[in-house]
C-alpha cells in the first residue's frame, strides 16, 4: 500500500488539503480523486472560464496527477449551425 495526498484547486487558490490515505494503486488514488473533484464542483461551481482541480501527492509530496474539470459557456447565434468537421 502507497500513502497519497490530495489538494483541491479552484481557480489558482488552494483551497483544502485532504488527509492521506492509502491505496495500492495509483489509479485506484485517481478514482478517489474524481469523487473529491466531484464533490468540489457541488462545492464550487465554476464561473466564467474558472477551472477546478485536485492535485494528486505521493507520500513525500511529489505531484504524480492533477485532475481538472473545466466551465465554459460558448454564445450561440440563433439560426446560425455550428460547423462540424
Amino acid at each position: 500500500m502507497s500513502t497519497f495526498t490530495f489538494s483541491a484547486i479552484v481557480g489558482i487558490a488552494v483551497v483544502a488539503e485532504y488527509r492521506p490515505m492509502q491505496s495500492r494503486t495509483i489509479d485506484h488514488a485517481k478514482q478517489e480523486g474524481r469523487l473529491i473533484l466531484a464533490q468540489l464542483a457541488l462545492e464550487h461551481v465554476p464561473t466564467g472560464e474558472e477551472m477546478i482541480s485536485i492535485e494528486l501527492f505521493n507520500g513525500t509530496g511529489e505531484p504524480l496527477a492533477e485532475l481538472r474539470l473545466c466551465y465554459q459557456e460558448l454564445e450561440k447565434q440563433p439560426g446560425a449551425a455550428e460547423r462540424v468537421d
